[in-house]
């Protein structure tokens, strides 16, 4: 069973969490690994990622560029 932890930053494959955890904590995101789509704003859709850094699949808003 996955464990999900809403917590929205800004793209790239380290960034650093906004809301839903510590403003300076880096989370190590693998795109290959997306799990589901959400809503779109502007160039940045949230997604549903796995984070290398916490071991589980968690939301996050990436760049859409990066979304194959």
């Amino acid at each position: 069973m996955r464990t999900y932890q809403k917590c929205l930053v800004r793209s790239g494959p380290v960034v650093q969490a906004r809301e839903g955890g510590s403003p300076s904590m880096e989370h190590r995101l693998d795109y290959s690994e997306i799990d589901e789509l959400d809503e779109i704003s502007g160039d940045e859709q949230l997604v549903l990622v796995w984070c290398e850094t916490h071991r589980q699949f968690e939301w996050h808003w990436v760049d859409r560029s990066l979304i194959s």
